[in-house]
């Protein structure tokens, strides 16, 4: 295995981890401009507050997915040799990062679980219930379920992108 896969490997985590960051933003956004008919005053600050940060995660994630090759390449030059990892296969080493980062994306959204159901059960009055908690609820619940994909499909993901880094195209 050259290092320069595994630094590509880590530049694509990298895409997943600021794909479901741009997912929280765009959560936050949507309930409150749907369910209150925001006003043109407050539809601008929550495009600058929210959607703004969702396109910018959203396009460093594309690019950081689509270039890591590249990426890879570019930081670990390659009279680099990796001599430790030559035991180490491309779809394992994959599979392994893919789990933790599915790992970290269930620990980072469990509490934000618990915080936003605490305030949607106990603090919120349940028949005036702000949209703003909604989406925050909605886009924890997405980032648990991305996590448990990436931590239980870590292997088959992994399987599927060294597929098509040789060419074979299934």
């Amino acid at each position: 295995m050259k290092i320069q896969e595994l630094a590509a490997v880590a530049f694509r985590i990298a895409a997943l981890i600021f794909g479901f960051r741009s997912l929280t933003y765009l959560f936050m956004f949507i309930p409150i401009t749907v369910w209150n008919g925001v006003e043109s005053e407050t539809l601008i600050q929550l495009m600058l507050g929210t959607l703004m940060p969702f396109v910018l995660f959203l396009i460093l994630a594309v690019a950081l997915w689509f270039l890591a090759g590249r990426l890879g390449r570019a930081v670990i030059p390659a009279g680099i040799s990796a001599t430790a990892l030559s035991g180490i296969s491309v779809p394992g080493a994959t599979a392994a990062a893919f789990a933790v980062t599915g790992l970290t994306v269930i620990a980072t959204s469990l509490p934000k679980i618990v915080e936003t159901g605490y305030k949607l059960l106990f603090i919120q009055d349940l028949s005036n219930t702000n949209p703003y908690f909604t989406g925050e609820m909605l886009g924890a619940l997405t980032g648990l379920a991305l996590g448990l994909a990436l931590f239980f499909g870590g292997g088959r993901l992994s399987r599927f992108l060294e597929a098509k880094s040789n060419g074979d195209g299934s």
